[in-house]
């Protein structure tokens, strides 16, 4: 779905929600467009969710509705912490998966 506003013309999302504008770092009391999808296998966080930051600071929701009426207003916030699951902890015996460190020879 192409949001067909501003620099997010050419980005495709797989929906896009109309909320209250919340993230980890923020919270106002405004409304904001998000667009949802994967990030793209050229990103470092390839395969995993993408949460868009697409405008936001309307003062309502219908504000928001108006301009992107493709989008769907939401009563909460998809805002999601990403756990780095697949990431190793300070117990994995082998944090550096399945790459080996170089030694040199002397």
């Amino acid at each position: 779905m192409k949001t067909g506003k501003g620099n997010f013309s050419s980005t495709e999302f797989d929906s896009i929600t109309i909320e209250r504008e919340i993230g980890a770092t923020y919270r106002e009391a405004t409304f904001a467009v998000y667009g949802h999808g994967q990030y793209p296998e050229s990103s470092v966080n390839a395969g995993r969710p993408m949460r868009c930051y697409i405008r936001g600071g309307f003062a309502t929701a219908a504000a928001a509705h108006a301009e992107f009426p493709m989008a769907q207003v939401i009563g909460g916030s998809s805002y999601v912490e990403d756990q780095f699951t697949d990431l190793p902890g300070d117990d994995d015996p082998n944090p550096l998966g399945e790459r080996r460190a170089i030694v040199a020879i002397s």
